[in-house]
């Protein structure tokens, strides 16, 4: 198999061994576990804070955003916050993550509509949107202005942030008031995660939704949470880009690609056009990565 027929426009996580291994013994050690009572959610909570301090952005909003919830991945809190905002407009930018505009397709939802020039952010509206950007993995997309815009107009926010395990690092980040959660998820980590739906919410206060009164309850996946505390007590939640870097460069380098933030993705010119995604080829690299 040639290394162009290997190439994906869809997104997916890389197959690294070492994790792996974890997540096989994490499911041995579950087989002599209660999973109603011997799995810790503050060991999962604490390791979670504990990686994210690796990220400079994080000190700017540990001490705001305090209330942490499990999900089954991220797209469980994308519902949960839709829910909440059912009577706004939502609004996207172009090339971020289908499924919102999928499930905004329901006609209770009315559908959800990209910003533009024409079509500025407004007041009744809410947003959500990725960080690193999910069209090109960039942690740099300039999204401050919007965010001002979001806060002055009284616009709710969440913050997507399930690409972070692929990236550097993301620089600081203001404590935006119109940021109502930040949402983190395992599934881009390594292959098999992300059947396995493993995520964290961050909101400012504890809310009662879905997410929030199942997680009260103590109604979750606690065998998401083993998983996911044996996998960041063994790895930097950035480990897929330490990792991997010097042979995503090596690859784009052999391709004619520009190597993305994002460490599984490679942006190329016109004869990448067959990956195009809002404008831009954006290639995904997993499947070399990990061969």
């Amino acid at each position: 198999m040639s290394i162009i027929s290997k190439l994906d426009k869809n997104a997916h996580p890389i197959e690294i061994n070492e994790v792996t291994k974890v997540i096989s013994s994490a499911l041995d050690k579950a087989k002599g576990l209660s999973l109603s009572s011997d799995v810790s959610i503050d060991d999962y909570y604490k390791i979670w804070s504990d990686r994210l301090s690796e990220f400079d952005f994080y000190l700017d909003i540990k001490e705001t955003f305090k209330v942490p919830a499990f999900i089954n991945g991220a797209i469980h809190a994308f519902e949960a916050f839709f829910l909440r905002h059912s009577n706004k407009r939502l609004r996207v930018l172009e090339g971020d993550f289908m499924y919102h505009e999928i499930i905004w397709r329901l006609p209770a939802l009315g559908g959800a509509v990209k910003i533009s020039e024409n079509e500025p952010i407004k007041m009744g509206d809410c947003l959500v949107v990725s960080l690193p950007f999910s069209k090109n993995g960039s942690v740099n997309t300039n999204i401050s202005d919007l965010l001002d815009d979001c806060t002055k107009l009284n616009v709710p926010v969440l913050l997507d942030m399930a690409y972070l395990p692929l990236v550097k690092n993301i620089s600081r980040l203001n404590n935006y008031d119109c940021v109502e959660e930040l949402v983190f998820s395992l599934s881009k980590f390594s292959k098999g995660l992300e059947r396995i739906r493993i995520g964290l919410r961050l909101q400012r206060k504890y809310v009662d939704d879905p997410v929030g009164a199942a997680n009260f309850i103590g109604m979750r996946n606690n065998l998401g949470v083993l998983i996911g505390t044996e996998v960041l007590q063994k790895f930097s939640l950035n480990f897929p880009y330490i990792e991997f870097k010097d042979k995503q460069h090596e690859i784009c380098k052999k391709l004619g690609l520009t190597p993305s933030d994002c460490v599984i993705f490679g942006l190329g010119g016109d004869e990448f056009s067959a990956f195009e995604r809002a404008g831009v080829n954006r290639v995904c690299l997993s499947n070399i990565l990990n061969s």
